[in-house]
């Protein structure tokens, strides 16, 4: 899923500078442009300034190319756009809670391991049964 790659990069801190992170970043998928109800390229062309410096150049070719995934995520289906945005939201959450944390000890016990393997995969395995039996049907 392109569109994950693409919330997640620009979510994270290696990429995005800390004012942004929290922000207008994070999709709001009730919106007109998450419903394919508006143009993505007002959107997508904001995204390069809030590249950090230290961004490599194929995220930021990636991110050049956030209004083609878009439109490509406007093909799906309900089912599958529910299951991407509901991902992605997680996702994204994840990511933004972990980094608050970050530290070179790890994780605290198993309870914060389990939490951070949902996090990182599996909501993503979630996503997937959802996507394999949409497509069953």
């Amino acid at each position: 899923m392109p569109t994950c790659y693409v919330v997640l990069r620009t979510q994270s801190k290696t990429t995005l500078n800390c004012l942004s992170k929290t922000s207008a970043i994070l999709p709001n998928y009730s919106s007109p442009l998450w419903k394919g109800q508006a143009a993505p390229d007002a959107f997508a062309s904001e995204l390069p300034t809030r590249l950090a410096a230290h961004a490599t150049e194929a995220e930021r070719e990636l991110i050049t190319q956030t209004a083609a995934v878009i439109r490509i995520t406007h093909s799906f289906n309900t089912a599958q756009r529910a299951a991407m945005a509901r991902c992605v939201s997680i996702m994204a959450e994840g990511m933004v809670f972990y980094q608050g944390q970050e530290t070179l000890d790890g994780v605290e016990n198993q309870a914060a391991m389990d939490r951070y393997c949902y996090y990182v995969a599996g909501v993503v395995g979630e996503m997937l049964t959802t996507l394999f039996c949409d497509a069953l049907l």
